[in-house]
């Protein structure tokens, strides 16, 4: 029997758009790499027109670079959208792209933020080293003594020495070197001091330590793109082998919880949504808060589930498979007291991200607490809307509000429950259990609504 597998010509792409839009991600990475490669090159013709002359890159080289980095992040958030919009697949591969999209928008922000600070202490460094050895130079032209030959020597020094001692790993961390937090796990490993030998301070790695620009390869931003991390470091910690059996039981759990999701969203959500359409059309109150009550249960449970799926499984799966070392992705958010200690512990990576590119870098330009946590609030509920949104081919504004109902929901739950924390977990809880199935069937409806245009027209 003879079997013929179809050509390229015949192969349909649109089936699968989402995973094909998802396979041009790359292209991204590969632009932002270029880009800093290309602000490098200026940063290096730079030091050699100014050989001498202490300073650091001028401002309309960084500003053209960070524009064109953050174009690239635009350009990275309006193609899946552009896809979506066009072979107008169904919600769930939607989601799943867009996630992987907003990640790696936050991904590429932090890796420009991190290169760009990279990127101007090592022009300050170098002017500095340059202007030391020019300085040591003319002395010696100029016929002066032995022991302030000695003194211009010793000055060189103790200038490469402070070359040397240019915080790389901490660098690579956070924008500011004032701003640094390691995670917990990262903070236990001992950073080795990088070598004060000559040799070692033009390399690009020293004492097994990537040094700027060593890091501007392809190597390094897609093993960055792979790892469970949001934010950008030069050095990351990492696990010595890869454990077979650990990564086989996180793989099997994976698929089967996956499988359990299904069964529950298909025979108990689904079903629960399509008998709340007639209710809610004919503004039966009664029965459509019977529907939420119903809703509740099921809801919660692929919510939970999907938490277990995503921060314990997926991303233990990926850190042991890249041999990521950092594997605190969660905290005890379920024991939380207040809206407040849940944002800070049921998400760490967001978290960690959010505090080293938005709250550290506005504190230190001189905003004030409030208008910072206000920031991340809204930076979070734009991230929510437009996941959902887009997914549900829609222009709601319950998950933004949603989210930006939490800033003052967090002021109630640490005034009230202050002194009575397990009425702040009942809170907590009751946030949960009733608010989600409430924005879930608010999106199925408007979903069902623009579906149902769509068909007549």
């Amino acid at each position: 029997m003879h079997t013929s597998f179809p050509s390229a010509n015949q192969i349909d792409y649109t089936r699968w758009p989402t995973l094909l839009a998802g396979l041009c991600l790359p292209v991204f990475l590969l632009i932002a790499l270029s880009l800093e490669k290309f602000a490098q090159s200026l940063a290096e013709r730079f030091v050699r027109k100014h050989k001498g002359v202490q300073g650091s890159a001028t401002l309309g080289q960084e500003v053209l670079v960070w524009a064109l980095q953050m174009v690239n992040i635009l350009l990275l958030l309006w193609y899946p959208v552009k896809i979506i919009s066009i072979y107008r697949p169904s919600p769930g591969p939607n989601v799943l792209l867009l996630l992987f999209v907003v990640t790696w928008a936050m991904k590429l922000y932090s890796y420009a933020a991190v290169n760009h600070y990279l990127r101007r202490q090592w022009v300050s460094v170098a002017l500095t080293k340059d202007s030391a050895t020019s300085s040591k130079s003319n002395s010696n032209s100029s016929g002066k003594s032995k022991s302030e030959l000695s003194t211009g020597a010793s000055e060189s020094a103790e200038t490469e020495s402070s070359f040397e001692s240019v915080p790389t790993s901490r660098i690579g961390e956070a924008v500011e070197p004032t701003s640094i937090s390691r995670s917990p796990s990262t903070r236990a490993l001992p950073s080795p001091e990088p070598s004060a030998s000559a040799a070692a301070q033009d390399a690009n790695v020293s004492g097994g330590l990537v040094r700027y620009p060593g890091n501007l390869t392809w190597t390094d931003i897609f093993m960055f793109s792979l790892y469970p991390t949001l934010c950008y470091q030069l050095n990351f910690p990492r696990s010595q082998r890869i454990r077979k059996r650990y990564l086989t039981r996180r793989v099997l759990e994976f698929i089967v919880v996956s499988a359990l999701i299904f069964v529950i969203c298909t025979q108990y959500i689904v079903p629960l949504l399509k008998n709340s359409v007639l209710p809610w059309q004919e503004s039966d109150i009664v029965t459509v808060i019977e529907r939420v009550l119903k809703l509740a249960a099921p809801n919660l449970y692929v919510w939970l589930l999907g938490f277990y799926v995503l921060f314990h499984l997926y991303l233990n799966i990926l850190a042991e498979v890249t041999r990521f070392g950092d594997r605190l992705f969660y905290l005890e958010w379920w024991n939380s007291t207040t809206i407040g200690n849940f944002w800070r512990t049921w998400n760490l990576p967001v978290h960690r991200f959010l505090k080293t590119h938005v709250f550290v870098p506005m504190l230190q330009a001189g905003f004030s607490k409030p208008t910072v946590a206000i920031t991340a609030f809204l930076i979070s509920a734009i991230a929510h809307e437009f996941i959902v949104s887009v997914a549900f081919y829609t222009v709601g504004y319950m998950a933004f509000v949603g989210m930006l109902l939490q800033m003052p929901a967090v002021i109630v739950s640490e005034i009230a429950f202050r002194n009575y924390r397990q009425a702040g977990n009942l809170f907590f809880w009751a946030t949960i259990l009733l608010g989600q199935p409430l924005i879930v069937l608010f999106y199925y409806m408007d979903y069902q609504h623009r579906m149902g245009n769509n068909q007549t027209a």
